[in-house]
């Protein structure tokens, strides 16, 4: 059964529709779509072709005719107006949406939410960019509007409200749709955030944690404490190196560092490697006239290794765009830099191989974690843990607070193990442990000549 204002909505797409010229195919396809509703949409079916003259006046007439007669006497609500549907008003407030865009993206919305719509949008696809002049009669706007609203220049693309895909078919984007799985509920503006954006990350680590780089993280906080003051566009920092090397906790830290809230559109998104991407623009656009925010883009080969478009020239014209219009400073992270074009990489503002802590390092970031968290571990421990795990301070995070939880340090070596046997594999030794290497000696050699020998001579 529809909802009245399902039925309100449907009634003011059909009304669109029948203001039209309809070609035979398309009066069938309309037909196709009210017979099975029409009994929730006007109270009376659609006469059958086998109805005797009985039934058939009880019904409606089976032609366009009829249709728009019983139509006339329908109270059309205006669907647009402001007020009507609050959740699509939250929506259009907190993405900046105006305009013509916005009867576009109500449609879409509707299509999402509505079964009546949906299928009406089966028959009728805006979707389709080849359907536009179809979609211009359910929407009220022309081809050419439709057009433009859902190309790679709109503010729905640019947004990351719409994905179009290789061939310029549009659909609404996976990280979208997750305000659609609430719509059913009153969205407000901060809950929409919240679906987006998530809350802001929190450093584990802090400046001292990083001395073995310190003049390297001086000038990346410094480069984004300038950059959010003088509220500069286009600011994004590339981090590079290993796993394990610290990437992500020397961002939280800088944030910290500088007053920032941190975001982070991480590896483990619900969307696929392409949707992160999307996630990105989202993001941003959510952010973009809040001062003292940063984004990090964890994982950066996703969004640089699958591009939405297959015309090389889109793709480049996307990706530019996405470097040079940003007003929230982006730190992108990657594993391996081969993976990106020499051309974007050049787009950075500073591009940064960060390198495995030392020794030293490794220790003091396993203190700064057990003081954050309260846990009392020997420093001859310490030295040990750090000597034989290579392990990202992250983990060491999770072992620790494991222990704090289970009240006990064996903890620590448990969890380490178990996660990292999951996640990476065996543990390793570190090779660097030289208090295990076997000292040369060449009497292990087989050689036909006396060594020491061959040695002394000059």
């Amino acid at each position: 059964m529809i909802r009245k204002k399902q039925k309100e909505i449907a009634l003011y797409y059909l009304n669109n529709i029948l203001k039209r010229s309809l070609s035979a195919q398309q009066k069938k396809d309309l037909m196709d779509w009210v017979e099975p509703n029409a009994n929730d949409l006007f109270g009376r079916e659609i006469a059958g072709e086998y109805d005797d003259e009985e039934k058939k006046s009880r019904k409606i007439p089976r032609n366009m005719k009829a249709l728009r007669t019983i139509l006339a006497r329908q109270n059309i609500a205006d669907i647009t107006r402001r007020g009507y549907d609050k959740n699509i008003d939250a929506i259009f407030d907190v993405f900046k949406i105006t305009s013509d865009v916005q009867a576009v993206l109500r449609y879409l919305v509707y299509v999402e939410t509505m079964p009546v719509i949906e299928e009406l949008d089966d028959e009728f696809s805006l979707r389709r960019r080849r359907n536009t002049h179809i979609s211009s009669m359910i929407i009220g706007l022309t081809p050419n509007t439709i057009e433009k609203i859902l190309s790679i220049e709109s503010p729905l693309v640019s947004k990351g409200i719409v994905e179009l895909d290789s061939s310029g078919d549009a659909s609404l984007s996976d990280p979208f749709r997750r305000v659609l799985k609430s719509y059913s509920r009153h969205l407000t503006a901060e809950k929409i955030r919240q679906l987006m954006i998530g809350k802001a990350a929190s450093a584990s680590l802090n400046s001292d944690n990083f001395k073995y780089i310190a003049d390297d993280y001086n000038h990346v906080r410094t480069l984004l404490a300038n950059s959010l003051l003088k509220q500069k566009r286009g600011v994004n920092i590339l981090l590079y190196g290993l796993p394990g090397t610290g990437k992500t906790e020397m961002c939280k830290s800088i944030a910290r560092d500088v007053g920032a809230k941190l975001y982070m559109i991480s590896e483990n998104s619900d969307n696929d490697k392409s949707g992160r991407l999307t996630d990105l623009l989202l993001s941003r656009n959510l952010l973009e006239n809040e001062r003292n925010t940063l984004i990090l883009f964890d994982e950066a080969e996703d969004a640089f290794s699958h591009s939405p478009f297959d015309k090389n020239n889109n793709s480049k014209l996307y990706y530019n765009r996405m470097l040079e219009q940003n007003k929230t400073p982006v730190v992108w992270i990657t594993n391996d830099i081969r993976c990106m074009d020499s051309a974007y990489i050049r787009r950075f503002s500073y591009v940064l191989e960060v390198k495995k802590p030392d020794r030293t390092a490794k220790e003091n970031i396993w203190k700064n974690i057990c003081g954050k968290h309260r846990v009392k571990l020997p420093d001859s421990k310490i030295t040990e843990f750090a000597k034989k795990y290579d392990v990202p301070p992250s983990l060491i995070n999770t072992a620790v607070d494991a222990a704090k939880l289970i009240g006990s340090q064996d903890a620590i070596e448990r969890t380490i193990k178990s996660i990292h046997q999951a996640a990476y594999g065996r543990v390793s030794i570190n090779k660097d442990d030289n208090d295990k290497k076997v000292p040369f000696s060449s009497d292990l050699l087989n050689a036909d000549v006396d060594l020491s020998v061959l040695t002394e001579k000059q």
